[in-house]
């Protein structure tokens, strides 16, 4: 079984003496991705084993390296942020992605009720999608050269060896197999900035992590409290109280 776990990106979290707790801004503040994963390994109290990070022209050149991502889309979607240089008009319907399409679908959020939740749903449909197409077109005679398309930038503590053979192993996986979750807590409004963050529920997520990601239950989760408003009482009834994790397989997507 492969389970794959979404953190929204508007987590509160608190990893740093600044005003800013979004876990968008933690990778920068803590020194990179290393710092990131000593940060999530210590508050969700389970180990990582490694990382590996993609920048979005390795993202796009993946897709186009497999002959793109054929997925059905429920809704167009259009949106225009010209100060970022980003430019979305996707239809609705099955149409097969390229890299640059690919980005497009994974990076909007402004049309969704639920803004990054829903955006979190897209990249779930997405990735299931690119899990087919993977499954289709790689094997062990051009991973080599896919993961040579991806090396400018590809930032692993693993080794490039270490990664093509985890990637040939979790490609033999069912599409049943394959887990989504996204971590349960719910979206809320700061009281005094207006800023919206995402909290986390601390009995769920600990709930969620012993059920997929092997934590047991000895190990302390959110020990130091990271994921806790010290202060905010919207914030603190969300972390204290159950919230119901987003579960669903690859195959559910489809």
């Amino acid at each position: 079984r492969i389970c794959v776990m979404q953190i929204p990106r508007d987590t509160y979290a608190e990893y740093t003496e600044g005003s800013y707790k979004k876990l968008n801004g933690a990778a920068n503040a803590l020194g990179g991705v290393e710092g990131l994963c000593a940060f999530l390994s210590q508050s969700l109290g389970v180990t990582i084993d490694g990382y590996l990070a993609l920048d979005l022209a390795s993202f796009r050149r993946i897709i186009d390296t497999v002959g793109g991502v054929e997925i059905e889309l429920d809704q167009a979607i259009r949106y225009t942020d010209a100060e970022q240089g980003l430019f979305i008009d996707l239809p609705s319907g099955r149409q097969v992605l390229d890299g640059k399409k690919a980005e497009m679908l994974v990076r909007y959020r402004k049309g969704y009720a639920d803004g990054d939740i829903g955006r979190l749903g897209a990249q779930k449909k997405f990735l299931a999608a690119l899990f087919v197409s993977l499954q289709q077109k790689v094997n062990s005679d051009n991973a080599y050269s896919l993961a040579d398309a991806l090396m400018d930038g590809l930032d692993t503590d693993i080794g490039i060896a270490t990664a093509v053979a985890l990637g040939l192993e979790a490609l033999t996986t069912e599409s049943e197999r394959l887990i989504f979750v996204t971590a349960p807590g719910e979206q809320i409004v700061a009281e005094k900035s207006g800023a919206s963050y995402y909290v986390l529920s601390a009995a769920s997520t600990d709930a969620l992590l012993c059920e997929y990601f092997g934590k047991s239950e000895e190990q302390s989760f959110d020990e130091s409290l990271a994921f806790r408003h010290p202060s905010y009482e919207g914030f603190i009834s969300i972390y204290e109280s159950a919230r119901e994790p987003l579960i669903v397989s690859a195959n559910e997507l489809q």
